[in-house]
């Protein structure tokens, strides 16, 4: 294929002279920046009407840290977890989101706006990439791939979900540096380069963890980038040693201590969650029509043999037809490797929320473009008819067409969170976390009628998935229907005596019909099933108030608030135990304290002023 392009290069050279061809190249270069941007602004500009959906609440609109930039001090800290609301440690994308709520706010629209930037980056480097090793014609495909495929919206429509695009700038600016580290002669110039390639590097670390198969995918790359191996080789160790650091901080330094299991290796047995979900990705690339935030789990391993075999026959089949044409210097058997590589982050190695999704694609999916960018070019340098070749042409940009199409239609699902969940019950209209989340919009929405049917539907769809049944019980309550809430939490504690929103909700249930003792043993059964859960403590401190009890109800808030430390009446009402019991100097420090959490409350503040004063 390069030898292909070389020659064709060589003829038009031929035909119009350097000076003219230099002129082409220019002009080509110019209209291929702008045929990729405006593909970008057009696939992805619907995503500028859409809100914060799915993670967003979580890692932005509720993220109180980020409405303060002087929070940005622990994010090399253990603290990170709390104020980034990330399951694992990724300091760039937590940075760029402080940045993102400064100048926006809960504007969802800026969000959005930086990921359509970000997406173009991406798109961008893939063109400047492969014109940089010399495949110039298939790198405008390959990146205009990039730029329209649906199967890829996920990443660029959800606003929480900026690290696959960082991780991608960083990883591809690397290869980008390293390049450009072998074409320099000047050791200085060498070593500045070495240290720029080493930081973007850390970067992609820090934005993801998916960036630790980069070693293995500039390997794949090499051949193509470079004739010198000795110095090929040596960059491989350089690029070992900010991935080594990183798993150092990653796996013993800074481990979530609400989610250790993020840190943890899973079994042997679920390491090979790549074999089995091999062709659901390609069938998603392949066939982007049935997509999804949520896809069915798999069963791994299989407990059908045949089916088990099956999978590993294609995959190794893959695999090795990879390596068999990288290993003959072919950019084919690259493209098969990279995509293999790349998935091997999201493969089972790790425990992971979701074994499989599209954003995981998001990296991979290069290998994939070019393999087909390769394909179709070359049909096109093999038609030797000039009318044909417009039909080609033709075809080829009606096919571009309807990725932008689909793209556009699928960044709509993302409108808002009904939108989203709606077009996700129509792909997997079984599964139970979908019918549980249209549940709780239309709960949230006081549509009681509708939230309690998806419920109901959750639940059938698994009796033995347990939190439609705890929403259940809050609906029936917040409709006075207190028998039925009863009733639902018993089919909840029949299946696990241990759930304890289900004591806690009891315990609710018996407070509103006057059962003042069963409610105090309901919150009792919920702290020995769970100790960790605030709400039961707000809940019984106000018991103990009650009975005027008020060391009990001061033990009760102290523990509210070390599990809930952003719970502001909790802070308001210790200061008020604390001075009313003579303890000044305990009451200033709770409310300093409840401020460290809650900077902006005019609450607090007002208090701690008023105390400074009297003093």
């Amino acid at each position: 294929m390069q030898d292909a392009l070389t020659h064709y290069l060589f003829f038009i050279n031929q035909l119009s002279g350097p000076k003219n061809m230099l002129k082409k190249i220019t002009l080509r270069g110019t209209v291929s920046y702008l045929c990729l941007i405006l593909a970008v602004l057009i696939s992805y500009i619907l995503i500028l009407n859409n809100r914060f959906t799915f993670d967003d609440y979580y890692s932005i609109e509720e993220n109180r840290y980020l409405h303060n930039l002087v929070f940005l001090k622990y994010i090399f800290s253990p603290k990170y977890f709390f104020i980034s609301n990330e399951a694992s440690f990724r300091p760039t994308i937590t940075v760029l989101n402080f940045f993102e709520y400064y100048l926006f706010g809960n504007n969802a629209q800026g969000f959005h706006a930086v990921n359509i930037f970000l997406h173009l980056i991406c798109v961008l480097l893939i063109f400047v990439f492969f014109r940089k090793i010399g495949f110039f014609k298939i790198a405008f495909f390959t990146a205009m791939l990039h730029a329209v495929h649906p199967a890829l919206s996920e990443s660029v429509a959800q606003a929480a979900f900026g690290e696959d695009l960082l991780c991608f700038i960083f990883l591809f600016l690397s290869l980008i540096f390293i390049k450009k580290w072998f074409e320099l002669k000047k050791s200085l110039s060498q070593n500045l380069m070495l240290c720029l390639i080493i930081l973007m590097y850390t970067l992609a670390l820090c934005s993801k963890e998916t960036a630790f198969f980069f070693p293995a995918g500039y390997l794949i790359l090499m051949p193509f980038m470079t004739n010198d191996k000795t110095r090929g080789y040596k960059m491989v160790l350089w690029l070992m040693i900010p991935l080594v650091l990183f798993f150092f901080v990653r796996f013993f330094l800074l481990v979530n201590p609400n989610q250790p299991d993020v840190s943890a290796v899973n079994a042997l047995s679920q390491w090979f969650g790549l074999v089995y979900y091999f062709p659901d990705y390609l069938k998603i690339y392949f066939f982007p029509k049935n997509l999804s935030i949520v896809h069915p789990v798999k069963q791994i391993p299989p407990a059908n043999l045949v089916i088990l075999i099956t999978y590993w026959v294609f995959f190794l089949s893959v695999f090795f037809s990879g390596l068999f044409l990288w290993l003959k210097k072919s950019i084919f058997g690259a493209g098969i490797l990279w995509v293999v590589f790349a998935l091997i982050p999201v493969s089972g190695l790790f425990k992971l929320k979701f074994p499989f999704a599209e954003r995981y694609l998001y990296i991979p999916s290069v290998g994939i473009h070019f393999i087909v960018s390769s394909v179709l070019l070359y049909c096109y340098w093999g038609i030797k008819n000039k009318v044909l070749k417009r039909i080609y042409i033709c075809i080829l940009s009606l096919f571009v067409i309807t990725l932008i199409i689909r793209c556009m239609e699928r960044t709509t699902d993302w409108m808002d969170n009904l939108a989203l969940w709606k077009s996700t019950a129509k792909v997997v209209p079984l599964s139970p976390p979908v019918h549980y989340s249209l549940g709780l919009i239309y709960h949230d929405n006081n549509e009681f009628d509708k939230a309690e049917k998806e419920y109901k539907t959750a639940i059938r769809c698994n009796r033995d998935y347990l939190d439609p049944y705890i929403n259940l019980s809050v609906l029936y309550f917040e409709q006075e229907q207190y028998d039925k809430a009863l009733r639902v939490n018993q089919a909840v504690l029949l299946k696990n005596p241990n759930i304890a929103i289900a004591h806690f909700n009891n315990g609710l249930i018996n407070n509103k019909l006057g059962n003042k003792q069963k409610e105090f043993e309901c919150y009792m059964r919920a702290i020995k099933a769970d100790p960790s859960y605030p709400e039961t403590y707000k809940y019984l401190a106000s018991w103990y108030l009650d009975k005027k009890d008020y060391e009990n109800a001061a033990a009760a808030w102290k523990k509210a608030v070390k599990l809930d430390p952003y719970w502001i009446d909790g802070y308001t009402n210790l200061h008020w135990f604390y001075g009313t019991s003579g303890k000044i100097k305990q009451a200033e420090q709770i409310l300093r304290k409840g401020l460290f959490y809650n900077p902006g409350s005019k609450e607090l503040q007002l208090k701690l002023y008023k105390m400074k004063s009297r003093q």
